[in-house]
Order: C-alpha cells, then structure tokens, then sequence
C-alpha cells in the first residue's frame, strides 16, 4: 500500500490548533485545577491532594500546581 499524502507538519502555518497555543493552555489552568477539586469534593476524599498529582493532570510543574492551590486557599480564608 502506498501512501500518497505526507504526514502533518505540526509546525506548519497552516495547522489552527488553538490547543497547541501557550496562551490558551495557561488559561486552561486554573479551570483544569479546579475540577481537580471540585471531584474531590464530590467524592469527599478530603485528605490533601499531592502536588505532584495535579501536576500531572494539568501539565504543570509541580511548584506551580502547590502555588496555584495556595492561592485559591487564601480566597477562600
């Protein structure tokens, strides 16, 4: 079987993937992280959420997942 179209460049111009731009992703976070949660919540598993964890689910460095988490507990305080 011959393949007669090349794949997708993915640094092509032509790609409008607004799930690769940086600006979307960074406002992504903060909804991201919160339904981390808000299921936590839900399942009422209250014991602290690793940082490390979160991380991983939105794509972050685990630093920036505690800070983001640190400051939504002062808005709450």
């Amino acid at each position: 079987m011959q393949v007669t179209q090349l794949p997708i460049d993915m640094n092509s111009s032509e790609i409008d993937d607004i799930t690769i731009d940086p600006e979307w992703q960074a406002e992504q976070v903060d909804r991201l992280l919160g339904f981390e949660l808000l299921q936590q919540a839900i399942h009422a598993r209250y014991q602290p959420i690793d940082a490390a964890h979160l991380a991983d689910k939105v794509a972050l460095d685990k630093g920036m997942a505690y800070r983001i988490v640190q400051s939504i507990q002062r808005n709450f305080k």
